[in-house]
């Protein structure tokens, strides 16, 4: 009895418009990105199943591995660097001016977020560690609520700042055209936010002696997500392979 297995559907430009936590996603076993084995050899013949070239999914793959390492060291370290890019659109074979995206309101609002979670994190290390030794004393699991409200935290400031990026890298008309890349990576921001707000929310109600800078962090996250909506109007609209249909 022959068993022939089942080809691996790849959705085509999935892993543009994801906050990359591939743990918590259902499209894992559809996305070139996290599939490196099949991206090899999709590589290898020239395009997958779906006619979808998956070099660049190899290549993000790998750089988003540096990244995510140079993010652990600032945090555990508590080292200050300056923010790097995470993601570039270039679609017209020429690099997009890096200070002058840098400096655009939208950039700089979400390094402005960017940096007040990591300082408040940084600020508030012996809260946590007061919170963890509590647990590990009374030998009791942490506290759920907590521990995944700082996950949310940790991993989606990062998005802010990646996708907010290759959003302004994009130099297509966003504003009139639904499609394109630079909605799509806002998209994927907005929805980040609204995931920190809520991870946000959730420590404020196990630490309510934080209020002040935590609604602080809020304040300037709305400002953030007021400012896409009205430079790119279209970018709730968009519809991102897989997620939205």
């Amino acid at each position: 009895m022959n068993i022939m297995k089942e080809k691996t559907v790849f959705i085509k430009g999935i892993y543009n418009y994801c906050n990359r936590w591939c743990e918590r996603c259902q499209f894992t076993e559809n996305c070139a990105n996290n599939n490196p084995g099949d991206s090899f050899n999709l590589v290898k013949n020239g395009s997958g199943n779906n006619g979808e070239d998956s070099g660049n999914a190899v290549e993000n793959e790998n750089f988003d591995a540096i990244l995510d390492l140079f993010e652990f060291i600032m945090n555990e370290t508590g080292i200050e660097m300056e923010v790097i890019p995470l993601e570039v659109n270039d679609t017209s074979g020429k690099l997009p001016d890096m200070k002058k995206m840098m400096k655009h309101p939208l950039y700089m609002q979400a390094v402005t977020c960017y940096d007040m979670m990591m300082d408040w994190q940084n600020n508030n290390r012996i809260v946590f560690d007061e919170i963890y030794l509590e647990e590990i004393q009374k030998k009791m699991p942490v506290d759920e609520k907590f521990k995944g409200a700082m996950e949310v935290i940790r991993w989606n400031r990062t998005v802010l700042l990646s996708k907010t990026y290759r959003a302004l890298s994009d130099e297509s008309d966003s504003a009139k055209v639904i499609m394109t890349d630079a909605n799509g990576s806002l998209k994927v921001v907005l929805i980040a936010i609204d995931d920190l707000f809520d991870a946000w929310c959730k420590l404020l109600s196990i630490l309510p002696e934080a209020e002040n800078n935590i609604l602080d962090i809020l304040q300037h996250l709305t400002i953030l997500k007021d400012q896409i909506r009205v430079k790119y109007p279209l970018a709730e609209k968009f519809k991102r392979p897989g997620f939205d249909g």
